[in-house]
């Protein structure tokens, strides 16, 4: 099993997502976009039996005030709005497996902003399981229609809303020799957005990874990864940027049974482009703790260096700096206090130009009776830009009732 938990950890340091502030509109109400923290804790209740299925629906409404409905900096319009939210989750676990299916829809309304109303949907089908005593296998396939966050640097803030679809397949396998670990990964992913002036963003980004772990001591391991990606934009008419990169990070990690988890690695990468511009290389580096100082009380936190692909004008490319931090801590068995924040530098290159953005969120979650829990949040965002007119900040905070069977 710990092998389990090292690949979760990895898995949480290329694709980390936390839960908490991370994107201000639209946002999940179920505090993930799996609804774990809305399910699991009631593991065994409730629920309806398909099978060897356990079909779990989940609906919620909130109400709440947004500051700067337009992400402007000066003239900032402040009002209502209201988000809803409906989940259908089925999962079959046992000892050895873990399989999900699931489903979303949700909206967001302004009182009279419409033009800011955005309804998104998806669904999500995952595979976990073990093969044998050594090997385990993780699949992933997923489709969404998503409201781009403004917060996101390059995220335009003269569109009404930012409509993409969002399509990803991933497949992980993880083999055990005692001491040695080694841990294989494909992902491909499809960016496609609706409005015609953002389709020169449209691209394909695919990446493997071999990871290997050797444990040269209880609880310590080294731990030496290479990577490739590859980045393919649908329009290269004006300028190449579609480019490969490959890097490698040696680090450690250390697990102290359920208590802690830390992995820290840095490398190298180097991107070259298909057609024009000089590689480009730099220092990439990783970090992703998972701390239980209490049995009531999680830390976890991330840090992540990598070359990133970009559309801003004059630059063929970015240095993506991300840092997460987020506390959850169980007063009791119904409520729950999260505090999360996210700061986020990108370094362009050919230009002298460091964008920044900033998130942090407080929240309480208080569950009462089995099927019912309420919700309070407050977001506060912002982001500093070069370019006139994008920067701004924001504050959203919103109060929520969501029904679970």
């Amino acid at each position: 099993m710990r092998a389990a938990r090292s690949a979760g950890l990895l898995a949480a340091l290329l694709f980390a997502t936390a839960a908490g502030a991370q994107s201000l509109a639209p946002r999940t109400l179920f505090v993930d976009d799996e609804g774990a923290e809305l399910f699991d804790t009631e593991a065994g209740e409730g629920g309806i039996r398909a099978g060897s299925f356990d079909v779990r629906l989940a609906a919620g409404v909130s109400f709440g005030y947004d500051t700067n409905v337009y992400a402007t900096d000066g003239d900032e319009v402040n009002e209502g709005l209201a988000t809803g939210e409906a989940l259908l989750r089925a999962s079959d676990k046992s000892e050895t497996r873990d399989i999900t299916g699931l489903a979303f829809v949700r909206a967001r309304r302004y009182d009279t902003a419409r033009d800011q109303d955005a309804t998104e949907f998806g669904a999500l089908g995952r595979y976990d399981g073990w093969l044998g005593p050594q090997d385990r296998l993780t699949t992933r396939f997923s489709a969404e229609r998503n409201v781009e966050s403004r917060t996101d640097i390059e995220t335009p803030t003269d569109l009404d809303v930012s409509l993409f679809d969002d399509f990803r397949a991933s497949f992980g396998h993880a083999h055990v020799f005692n001491r040695f670990t080694v841990d294989s990964r494909l992902d491909a992913r499809r960016v496609q957005y609706e409005e015609d002036s953002q389709q020169f963003r449209d691209r394909n980004q695919y990446r493997g990874e071999l990871r290997g772990a050797y444990q040269f001591r209880a609880g310590t391991a080294w731990v030496l990864s290479g990577y490739y990606n590859r980045d393919a934009f649908d329009d290269d008419s004006v300028l190449s940027l579609s480019a490969d990169t490959v890097g490698g990070l040696l680090g450690l990690r250390f697990d102290l049974n359920d208590l802690l988890q830390l992995e820290i690695g840095a490398g190298y990468f180097e991107r070259r482009y298909d057609d024009g511009p000089a590689p480009f290389d730099g220092i990439s580096a990783r970090a992703a703790l998972d701390w239980h100082p209490t049995r009531l009380t999680t830390v976890r936190a991330q840090l992540l260096r990598s070359d990133a692909p970009t559309r801003v004008e004059g630059a063929v490319a970015k240095i993506r700096n991300e840092a997460r931090f987020e506390i959850e801590h169980e007063w009791s068995r119904t409520l729950l206090f999260t505090v999360g924040a996210r700061y986020v530098q990108d370094d362009f290159d050919l230009i002298d130009r460091k964008d920044r953005a900033w998130l942090t969120e407080l929240g309480a979650n208080w569950s009462f009776g089995r099927h019912s829990v309420l919700r309070f949040s407050y977001d506060y965002a912002a982001r500093d830009q070069s370019t006139f007119g994008r920067s701004f900040e924001r504050h959203v905070a919103t109060l929520a009732y969501i029904g679970r069977l």
